[in-house]
């Protein structure tokens, strides 16, 4: 994932995020701003982590949200 970042920037790349713990991994490592795509099931999951309501120990208040 690293490599693809750095070659193209995060902000022109998509990921696919199967499982929640690999979407946290990818908010808890790049941010909460980075696209991923995740099943519908896992939307709200996914948004409740990016907006820091929802999280295990090892993210719970870590996720940073950019000022508008």
């Amino acid at each position: 994932a690293a490599s693809i970042i750095n070659g193209l920037g995060l902000e022109n790349v998509m990921f696919e995020a199967a499982d929640g713990p690999v979407f946290e991994w990818y908010v808890k490592n790049y941010g909460n701003e980075c696209n991923l795509s995740v099943d519908h099931s896992q939307i709200l999951q996914l948004e409740g982590l990016r907006q820091n309501i929802w999280g295990n120990k090892s993210t719970w208040g870590r996720v940073i949200n950019p000022a508008p």
